[in-house]
């Protein structure tokens, strides 16, 4: 079965908490494969700035991970890719998707069914309005430490 979620935003539009509340889903998730992906590789970067200016000691291995398109977060491996030239497969793991739309969404979901889950940051949640309405994902909300 595959699993619905999305990054209940606080504000206007996502913060680097929230990015934070976004990985904080992923490596928490017992799929043995994680993903995160992202639209293009500008937004890859915008949501990894964010995350850093949050929490300053990741700076050093995000900047890392857009390189050699791996993180290591809690002991886990998190692969990261983007949405285009080349979709990666994505079977039977979890995904935290950056700043997506709806149609993305939709993207994912068939790159990752029947089993698995994803969860989406998007930058405002309208971006992925049709997607909630669709699919009624589940709200994740996190609280600062």
């Amino acid at each position: 079965m595959l699993e619905r979620f999305y990054v209940n935003l606080q504000g206007p539009t996502c913060t680097g908490f929230e990015g934070l509340c976004g990985l904080t889903w992923l490596v928490s998730r017992p799929e043995e494969r994680l993903y995160i992906q992202a639209p293009k590789k500008h937004l890859l970067e915008s949501a990894f700035e964010a995350i850093a200016a949050e929490r300053p000691s990741m700076r050093i291995s995000l900047t890392k991970a857009i390189k050699q398109r791996t993180l290591v977060l809690n002991g886990r491996t998190i692969t990261i890719g983007l949405f285009h030239p080349t979709p990666m497969s994505l079977h039977n793991g979890a995904v935290l998707t950056l700043y997506p739309d709806s149609k993305q969404m939709n993207e994912v979901e068939e790159r990752l069914a029947p089993v698995g889950a994803v969860c989406a940051l998007p930058w405002v949640l309208t971006d992925i309005g049709a997607w909630i309405a669709e699919h009624s994902p589940h709200a994740v909300s996190c609280t600062p430490d």
